[in-house]
């Protein structure tokens, strides 16, 4: 049935529903030749795959790894011959799970084929997320490869004045080093095989991180140092044999020679519009850095139409994030706000009634916001979905786990409809997107 909540995704229902539809491909078989390519992805993934393909077979059959009695993650590990038993006493299933991954890889792979022979130069850009979640296959299999006792996260800075715990365990400097990086080399050899760019979620991490110590607050937290140099290298080398591009996040306080380090090896930085400032001052687009993806937003802040209705003020005070009175954030947004408006209007980008009269103009900021990308020299640009359907709410809020329902908001437009896939690059907005960009 078609899902036409607009409130909340329930994942675990279409999880459901969609595990039985599988299933009963994966039991259709597959022909010689195709069983054939499959056996040949498994010999290739090796014990990755195995690590992920054994992690799901174990939550399918025990469960979820919570408390002391049922906690198979603590009692049992790679090596444990429950685990043997369990893999030789579910064959299928298990080889159920390899074969999703398979079908995955091969989706992605046609994906960015069909891109190609459209004539898009890049295709796919895929995303290098900072750490995996503490519970998954990664750290079970391979402990090892983990610090213990620390999560990643970042310090108190003006957005999140708590600072954030990101629950990830970091990876550890010292394995790193004693195997040749081999864990690192093999995620980004993987994901260049299918995509033509890959962006680095908070690049500085490959400098250093902000390690906090187990129960303990952001503001504990300390920095621990990566070889960058070697890092970068194996990015760079991994970018050169696909033709790719690399796309650090490199917002927040970045050290010049973090700054330049990137610049050397080709990696190109983010430029967010609301973040191109200094003193309270909005910077031209055109002085902008060339060597960069420039957006209006990031999916750590509202869609634009809900930055201008303040909808980052409003979540901070409502769960509680704000260390300082509301009224003082809520005074520092509206003159943010003023300021990219006046430089808006300064540089041709918006009329100067439409920025007097802004509730009536809500559309046409966004525009002009959007209008400005085209002004400046940057080497890539990117338009928001959110934005061009004119959903206001946030899709992931900084530090919150369960107070917002981070990843599972449904795209919806201005008055809350539902906005379907297949009617998305119908609507108004996506086709002034189409026509700013195009122009």
């Amino acid at each position: 049935p078609l899902n036409g909540d607009s409130q909340l995704i329930d994942r675990d229902a279409m999880w459901r529903s969609k595990m039985h539809a599988l299933w009963i491909i994966f039991k259709a078989g597959r022909t010689a030749e195709r069983q054939s390519v499959f056996d040949q992805f498994k010999a290739d993934c090796g014990s990755d795959l195995e690590a992920y393909a054994t992690w799901c077979l174990c939550y399918d059959k025990w469960g979820a790894p919570n408390g002391e009695e049922s906690n198979w993650e603590r009692k049992f590990n790679r090596n444990s011959p429950e685990i043997a038993n369990l893999r030789k006493q579910y064959p299928d299933t298990l080889d159920f799970y390899r074969w999703l991954e398979w079908i995955a890889a091969e989706q992605l792979s046609s994906a960015q084929q069909a891109a190609k022979d459209a004539g898009m130069h890049i295709g796919i850009m895929s995303d290098m997320a900072v750490g995996v979640h503490p519970s998954g296959a990664d750290v079970w299999w391979n402990p090892e490869r983990f610090a213990k006792g620390a999560t990643v996260g970042a310090p108190p800075d003006m957005f999140n004045q708590q600072g954030q715990n990101w629950s990830q365990p970091p990876l550890s400097p010292i394995n790193l080093e004693t195997t040749g990086y081999e864990a690192y080399r093999n995620m980004v050899h993987g994901m260049f095989a299918r995509a033509g760019a890959v962006r680095i979620d908070h690049i500085l991490g490959l400098f250093r991180l902000w390690w906090i110590p187990e129960n303990r607050s952001a503001m504990d937290g300390a920095y621990v140092y990566y070889d960058s140099d070697i890092m970068l290298g194996v990015l760079a080398i991994e970018a050169s044999r696909a033709g790719g591009v690399v796309v650090g996040e490199d917002l927040g306080v970045v050290p010049d020679h973090v700054a330049d380090s990137l610049s050397s090896h080709g990696i190109l930085g983010c430029a967010v519009e609301w973040f191109e400032q200094c003193d309270g001052v909005f910077r031209a687009p055109s002085q902008w850095r060339p060597y960069a993806l420039a957006s209006v937003n990031t999916h750590d802040l509202p869609p634009a139409a809900g930055y201008l209705e303040y909808e980052h003020v409003k979540i901070r005070e409502r769960l509680g994030l704000l260390t300082g009175p509301a009224e003082e954030f809520e005074a520092s947004a509206k003159a943010e706000q003023d300021a990219m408006l006046s430089m808006l209007v300064e540089q041709g980008y918006l009329d100067a009634d439409f920025a007097e009269h802004r509730e009536d103009h809500e559309a046409d900021i966004v525009d002009a916001l959007y209008h400005a990308l085209k002004g400046s020299p940057c080497k890539l640009l990117a338009a928001s979905i959110t934005d061009a359907v004119g959903e206001k709410r946030a899709q992931n809020q900084p530090g919150t786990n369960n107070e917002y329902p981070n990843w599972r908001i449904p795209l919806a437009d201005a008055k809350g409809n539902v906005v379907p896939l297949e009617t998305l690059f119908d609507t108004p907005g996506a086709q002034r997107f189409a026509q700013i960009f195009n122009s």
